[in-house]
């Protein structure tokens, strides 16, 4: 990975790098805003005036934004729930990018958090929040997770001295080709105190028509490669094929949100759900459901795991 250069002026994403600016930058945007879903201080530190450039450059921006801020939230709500109801006393995000749930989440001082990433992203990251202190164990690895030799000896040191650890791979899998997701599954699956699993999914129709939408901005440095066949893997009613990707690979769902439902809940419409409200009668039920399950956030466990709540 280039060294990156984070804040000079330009509105576009030149490496993998600046799609952690571009997140950032969109959580600083719903920090500000009177009904944030959630609150990040610290999102407007990391993301600079770049981070928000990108984030108002992108195509349907809004549309985003709006999608940003429930997966943001529904993660923190998943993470929560793990660590004060299900006994995970380590957490390991996987490409944290400018990620900062360990300084603002309610967290006990003894759960332990590993972020793992790109050696530029860790420096930068240490370099502008030296003077924060976390409400937690926060730990931070230099690692490129496509190296089966670092990424196995980074969950072995994790594993030790952990009982219960909970992943998060947040916008992370789309980036992955299906073989590549297969293989840190089986990874995963391979460290027996590695028990849940949090990560945003979507359908692989979904996927590809951003990816075509979002060809300028991302084809050349950070392209969607995740599209895993729903004729692959069967298909439950209620769920979409990136799902039932996983369980195929050894997983069982604890616990699924969907985005346009989660928006519902939290009185933050998709943007335009008037449209699908309108044309909801003459869809059907098929075509409902795939509109109602196109995109959301997901735990995962351990097959067989008892549970523990």
């Amino acid at each position: 990975m280039p060294s990156v250069e984070y804040h000079r002026r330009r509105s576009g994403i030149e490496s993998v790098a600046d799609t952690a600016l571009w997140i950032a930058g969109y959580r600083a945007m719903e920090t500000e805003r009177r009904d944030a879903l959630f609150r990040d201080p610290l999102a407007a530190v990391l993301a600079g005036t770049r981070g928000r450039d990108i984030a108002r450059s992108m195509p349907n921006a809004r549309a985003t934004a709006w999608g940003i801020a429930l997966r943001t939230r529904a993660i923190d709500e998943f993470v929560l729930s793990a660590v004060h109801d299900r006994g995970v006393d380590t957490v390991l995000n996987l490409g944290a990018g400018l990620d900062t749930r360990p300084y603002r989440l309610d967290l006990p001082a003894r759960l332990r958090w590993v972020e793992a990433d790109f050696p530029d992203m860790i420096a930068f990251k240490e370099e502008r929040l030296r003077a924060r202190v976390p409400r937690c164990r926060l730990e931070r690895r230099a690692c490129d997770l496509s190296g089966a030799a670092d990424r196995d000896s980074l969950f072995e040191s994790v594993a030790e001295g952990s009982r219960c650890v909970l992943v998060i791979t947040e916008g992370v899998i789309a980036y992955l080709t299906e073989e590549q997701a297969a293989e840190l599954s089986r990874a995963l699956l391979g460290q027996p105190r590695f028990r849940y699993w949090v990560q945003d999914v979507s359908t692989s129709s979904v996927m590809r028509r951003v990816r075509k939408r979002w060809a300028k901005q991302l084809e050349h440095h950070a392209p969607f490669r995740f599209f895993p066949s729903s004729d692959r893997w069967r298909r439950d009613p209620n769920k979409n094929e990136w799902v039932a990707f996983f369980e195929g690979q050894g997983w069982k769902t604890t616990k699924i949100r969907y985005s346009t439902e989660e928006g519902e809940r939290l009185q933050r419409a998709m943007p335009l759900s008037w449209l699908l409200r309108l044309a909801g009668p003459v869809l059907g039920a098929s075509k409902r459901n795939r509109i109602r399950t196109m995109s959301g956030y997901v735990m995962l466990q351990r097959k067989n795991d008892e549970e523990r709540s």
